[in-house]
């Protein structure tokens, strides 16, 4: 492979991952089974603590994967369980509270002027990293201007981003090319990580993380075993003035195999574990209803999407006509119970139907008679069935669901053709345009995620394109615009109404299932959920638990 073809490929799989981590590994379906409609609790099932929070003890997580990477928030790739580990070891200068707005958690106020162009950013005194660094504003312009540098980040952050001033030792002023009302919403993404500035001019920054977290690094074995350590110069107390953390350390084990990490809390080698997938989900969700363990679910939370992209910019899917038939009939409702055991629901939009945001759109539901009246004119029209190529992960749960798709197609004579490939191919085949339909899971947080659909990211077919559908819509991208100029939650509504009714028209994404994700943990083990930021204001429920407020009964 020549060395140019080698820096796209990785400039194209940082690019996806820095806006949101393609994680198919993470969200893969699972075996046949179960067509019942069940569904996650949209609430924890936890029990009560017996007492106030105890102090003391080490707590052994099992991670599904580990973050190879490593812990640079500039540069490092983390899903799930990256995110897991980061959150005991550093804080954000913002975060999402329970309504899912950003509120400021290091930073003590981000405010804007009027046109949205200008932020000045203040911080909170007294806080130290863990080698005692201050964290001051320096540190602040160092890790922004380093994420907007980076290719990991920067694809999602530069288009805005000017320059970033220190005004004195705790006031930044970041100055943006174009208005920019969500800039908030970005420092409560991985944008937001602060690292100091020792691990930034460090020779290996991934190696030695560096934070200002609940729980100090101590040491990290690839693909066995990350330590950490209370930092007993945490800045942060709970209501009743204790310091935290509650917990002395944490041993997070990395267990891939989902049927190992349930066996390792049924033994107590572990005492929590994280899980995407849906055959585990259901075993310790039984468990939980029977009071075996505690399970807390992200049902209740927008979360990643799985979906096809269709490629607009090249045949069979520059057809309109080609986009509606895949649409109308693929049945998501069975894919959702055969595959997922009824616990990942249909999707029909970048948002789930509790979200403000969500919309009623034309998007067509499942319908084989029109499948096969429209499959019938694009006969007609061309003069052959359409046929063309699905990518997808080339995992075992992948090439189910792809066969599942290939069945329900050929009933009405739609031909697909699957090509499981691995996941960093994958990405640099969409993001160059070298594919015909390919799955995806992202849309996470679609205000992040718009570069996705933004047609200032969309390019010709070889070139990297965010947009890698390549649909070119004037309208999405005045209503994206129209967006970072207000700061209004109703016209930001009224906006994203209008983004998904073209996205209902277009049908470049063909939506499949929401994302469900699962902290499962033992009786003992407390405080998973419940977390609140400076103000008691308590932060957006997540399975990326905030450890610093975990704790075990004794």
């Amino acid at each position: 492979m020549s060395s140019t073809t080698t820096r796209v490929r990785r400039s194209a799989i940082a690019a996806v991952l820095a806006v949101t981590v393609l994680a198919a590994a993470c969200g893969g379906g699972g075996s046949e089974g179960s067509t019942s409609d069940r569904t996650i609790p949209e609430t924890a099932l936890t029990k009560t603590p017996p007492t106030p929070p105890q102090t003391g003890g080490t707590l052994k997580f099992g991670l599904d994967a580990e973050t190879s990477t490593g812990w640079d928030p500039a540069n490092s790739q983390w899903a799930g369980a990256g995110t897991i580990v980061s959150r005991a070891i550093f804080d954000r200068l913002a975060e999402l509270d329970a309504d899912g707005n950003p509120r400021p958690n290091l930073a003590e106020s981000i405010e804007p002027n009027a046109d949205f162009t200008v932020w000045t950013i203040k911080l909170r005194p007294g806080i130290v990293f863990h080698n005692g660094e201050k964290f001051d504003a320096n540190a602040v312009r160092l890790n922004l201007e380093r994420a907007a540098s980076s290719v990991l980040l920067g694809a999602a952050i530069s288009g805005f981003l000017s320059t970033v001033e220190v005004v004195d030792d705790l006031t930044v002023r970041v100055n943006t090319k174009r208005p920019w009302s969500t800039f908030p919403n970005s420092l409560t993404t991985q944008a937001g990580v602060m690292a100091a500035p020792a691990q930034i001019n460090s020779a290996a920054p991934a190696q030695q993380p560096i934070g200002t977290g609940p729980f100090v690094f101590q040491s990290w074995l690839q693909d066995s075993k990350l330590t950490v350590t209370r930092n007993p110069n945490y800045w942060q107390k709970d209501e009743s003035g204790t310091q935290l953390p509650y917990l002395d350390g944490i041993e997070f084990s990395i267990l891939a195999d989902p049927t190992a990490r349930g066996a390792a809390l049924e033994s107590g080698s572990v005492e929590a574990f994280n899980t995407f997938e849906p055959d585990p989900i259901q075993e310790f969700l039984e468990k939980a209803e029977a009071g075996r363990v505690q399970l807390l679910s992200n049902a209740n939370a927008e979360d990643q999407t799985q979906f096809v992209g269709l490629n607009t910019a090249k045949p069979p899917f520059d057809d309109p006509l080609a986009r509606q038939i895949v649409v109308t009939g693929l049945d998501t409702r069975n894919i959702s119970q055969t595959q997922y055991h009824g616990l990942f629901p249909p999707s029909d939009s970048l948002f789930s139907p509790s979200s403000p945001y969500y919309a009623n759109t034309s998007y067509p539901t499942y319908d084989p008679a029109k499948a096969q009246e429209l499959h019938d004119q694009y006969k007609q029209k061309t003069g052959r069935p359409l046929s063309f190529t699905l990518t997808l992960p080339g995992t075992p749960q992948f090439r189910t669901i792809g066969e599942a798709a290939q069945a329900q197609a050929a009933a009405f004579g739609v031909q697909i053709e699957l090509n499981l490939v691995d996941q960093a191919t994958l990405i640099v085949n969409a993001l160059t345009g070298n594919f015909e339909a390919t799955g995806f899971i992202t849309f996470g947080e679609p205000p992040i995620d718009s570069v996705f659909i933004s047609t200032e990211t969309a390019k010709p077919l070889g070139q990297l394109a965010l947009n890698f559908t390549r649909m070119v819509d004037p309208q999405i991208q005045a209503a994206l615009d129209a967006i970072q100029r207000t700061s209004s939650q109703e016209e930001r509504i009224a906006q994203w109404k209008v983004i998904q009714q073209r996205m209902a028209e277009n049908l470049n994404f063909v939506f499949v299932v929401r994302n469900r994700s699962a902290v499962v943990f033992a009786n003992n083990v407390y405080g998973m959920s419940g977390a609140t930021i400076p103000g008691g204001i308590p932060v957006k429920a997540t399975t990326s638990p905030f450890l610093g407020w975990a704790w075990k009964a004794r």
